[in-house]
């Protein structure tokens, strides 16, 4: 990735021009979903005292994530599963979190989230991030973005760039709340000015989405580059057939050519018959 996109390097100009990019990018079907989990869900959350989700919030959020992302639908029916008087004692727990610079706690609060049925790390730092805009959400593109190019330890090759793998641990998500806040705090000295962890989140996004493009149309004109080279050696194949074919059909005709009398010849009797 060059340095003008890169999650270590991106200077405000280009961060605010993909971040621009983001209504866009997204599917227009989502319209509902993205005023719901960007304005609506944070807004009535975080107007409570304390602050909590309800289940309504929750299903509405995991509805969003799955649309958003890589759908699963096992993880709707598990949210479903859930209490709302659980989710809300729960939520009340664990996600009032007022501080984007205390790992230990939001990790606590990571995991405290999980015992809610459906939800992992990814999900549980989605209902973070709608009480606090600072908290990132573990998603795949922020993930991918924030680890491009580091190359997994495992003994054998693995993908990287946009196309790494994720586990969804609570280790990968204590790695990728170091790395935005590093990212934040570069961003503010370069900058002068502060971002939240959701905007990173969306220019990520729109990232991903647009390599994503790139990929779909490298692999349309090579298709399209096999089925023309595909079509000439067909066509050029077809052709030698067609003089083959066409090769004794004209030695025929010579030979008929050659065993018919001349018109110098055709009106006299042959030698045969002159000697009777």
């Amino acid at each position: 990735m060059d340095s003008e996109r890169a999650f270590s390097s991106i200077n405000a100009a280009a961060f605010d021009r993909i971040l621009s990019k983001y209504p866009s990018t997204v599917p227009k079907k989502m319209g509902t979903l993205e005023q719901r989990r960007w304005v609506d869900i944070p807004n009535a959350v975080q107007e409570r005292r304390p602050r909590y989700a309800t289940k309504d919030e929750l299903d509405t959020l995991m509805d969003w994530k799955l649309a958003h992302g890589k759908f699963r639908p096992n993880l709707k029916k598990l949210i479903q599963q859930n209490e709302g008087s659980t989710v809300e004692e729960v939520t009340t727990a664990h996600i009032n979190v007022h501080t984007a610079s205390k790992t230990d706690e939001i990790i606590a609060a990571v995991k405290g989230l999980c015992v809610l049925r459906g939800v992992g790390p990814a999900t549980a730092s989605l209902l973070l991030s709608t009480a606090n805009s600072d908290l990132p959400f573990f998603s795949d593109e922020l993930y991918r973005w924030a680890m491009f190019d580091e190359v997994m330890v495992s003994g054998k090759a693995e993908k990287v760039g946009w196309q790494r793998e994720i586990k969804y641990t609570i280790p990968e998500y204590r790695e990728l709340l170091l790395r935005v806040a590093g990212f934040r705090d570069r961003f503010s000295k370069e900058s002068g000015r502060n971002v939240q962890a959701i905007d990173v989140e969306k220019v990520a996004y729109v990232l991903a989405k647009s390599a994503e493009g790139d990929l779909r149309k490298q692999a349309v004109e090579a298709s399209t580059k096999s089925s023309s080279l595909a079509s000439k050696a067909l066509h050029r194949h077809s052709s030698l057939d067609e003089k083959a074919q066409s090769q004794p059909s004209k030695k025929r005709s010579q030979k008929a050519i050659d065993a018919e009398p001349s018109e110098h010849t055709s009106g006299l009797p042959s030698k045969r018959s002159r000697a009777r």
